[in-house]
């Protein structure tokens, strides 16, 4: 069934507290729900389970998946790897990549040639209990990520700049569970959000500043792209800063 592709884009605003399940809009860091841990994508390079970035409960417009697809839960390499971190280990790639995936995986790569994986969810999914991370493959020889340990929120606290801590609110809790709200709202300045376009820099000079973190449309055009690219290998145009703040990364 062919849908209308979405025609309006939202800002996303991460909220300084935990998210309320029956009222936002999704939350960052924290767990994802609904899945099982033996569908917890990991990391073919590490071995060790990608770290939950945010699941987000999609606006109407952006189910182009079908109307039982109404969330999205996106999945980062961890921060402890990002800067040169394990080589890559042909035989842990392949054993990850053999492993049983959820049904709507999609797996992508940024021009660092870092990890990321997708999940689409169903309703029953997103309203479901959070899924534990599984263990890391017996081959896995990397340091473990600190988020493990402590919970995402945590882990970044404790790496982050004085300024990038006061985006949590308060002190978040040592534990896998803990969360920011995410807060959505329509945008009107940009009336065409899923057409693929350069941004000319006088375009982006007129954009009001926010004091919050604006994260575009680009978490919800991901739940498009992945219909597209439903088990492949992408290489979308993103970029992981190393913790220096270069966009660089040592050789694998």
């Amino acid at each position: 069934m062919a849908l209308a592709l979405p025609s309006r884009a939202y800002d996303l605003q991460m909220l300084g507290r935990p998210v309320d399940r029956a009222r936002d809009q999704g939350w960052v860091y924290g767990l994802p729900p609904g899945i099982t841990s033996a569908q917890w994508p990991l990391d073919p390079v590490t071995g060790y389970p990608l770290m939950h970035g945010f699941t987000l409960l999609l606006p109407e417009d952006y189910r182009v998946h079908g109307a039982d697809i109404v969330a999205l839960s996106f999945f980062a390499t961890a921060p402890d790897h990002n800067d040169g971190g394990a080589p890559d280990d042909p035989e842990v790639r392949e054993a990850v990549l053999a492993r049983a995936s959820h049904p709507r995986l999609s797996r992508m790569t940024d021009i660092l040639d870092y990890d990321y994986a997708a999940l689409l969810l169903t309703r029953a999914e997103y309203e479901g209990s959070f899924a534990m991370p599984p263990a890391p493959l017996a081959l896995a020889t990397a340091e473990r990520p600190r988020w493990l340990d402590v919970g995402g929120a945590c882990a970044f606290c404790e790496a982050a700049p004085p300024f990038a801590r006061k985006m949590l609110g308060t002190s978040p809790r040592v534990d896998l569970g803990e969360t920011r709200a995410i807060s959505m709202t329509p945008r009107t300045c940009d009336p065409m959000p899923a057409r693929v376009r350069r941004t000319s820099t006088r375009a982006a000079t007129r954009r009001p500043a926010t004091s919050h973190i604006t994260i575009m449309s680009a978490a919800c055009r991901a739940a498009t792209i992945s219909a597209c690219t439903n088990g492949a290998r992408t290489t979308l145009p993103t970029i992981s800063a190393a913790p220096c703040g270069r966009a660089s990364r040592c050789r694998r």
